[in-house]
């Protein structure tokens, strides 16, 4: 980002109240940009290689690729795996461990920037999500 602050005004031996605003206007332009950068807008998109429903009887696979944008430009290559945390969320939740959506998340989940979803993984209905976490 270039800078709008002149740092050779004021000087001392001309003083000027319309350096230092100008440059004091500069300052917090470049600063709030700076904190609508940190603070940024991420959107997630996932996107499935075959589609988003399992019809019964019929052995299927998908892909699902999270990808992640900042302000409009995607980030995902910039993230580590480890930001990226998969979860399921199953209509039907009737079975416990080890196939409820807390241990599938536990094993399937963690740390991945796409997964492989199949009719195993899914109990009557479920939804995907990636959660992002970004320090």
């Amino acid at each position: 980002m270039a800078s709008d602050i002149d740092p050779t005004k004021p000087t001392k031996e001309n003083p000027r109240l319309s350096h230092v605003r100008a440059n004091f206007l500069a300052a917090k332009t470049e600063i709030e940009a700076l904190q609508d950068l940190c603070q940024g807008n991420y959107t997630i998109e996932i996107e499935s290689s075959n589609g988003d429903e399992f019809r019964v009887g019929f052995h299927a696979e998908t892909t699902l690729k999270a990808r992640v944008f900042l302000m409009g430009k995607e980030v995902t290559d910039n993230l580590p795996a480890t930001a990226f945390r998969w979860r399921r969320v199953s209509k039907y939740q009737t079975q416990g461990p080890p196939y409820d959506d807390d241990t599938w998340a536990n094993l399937h989940g963690l740390y991945k920037k796409q997964i492989v979803i199949d009719v195993d993984d899914v109990n009557s209905q479920a939804t995907f999500f990636c959660d992002i976490y970004i320090d």
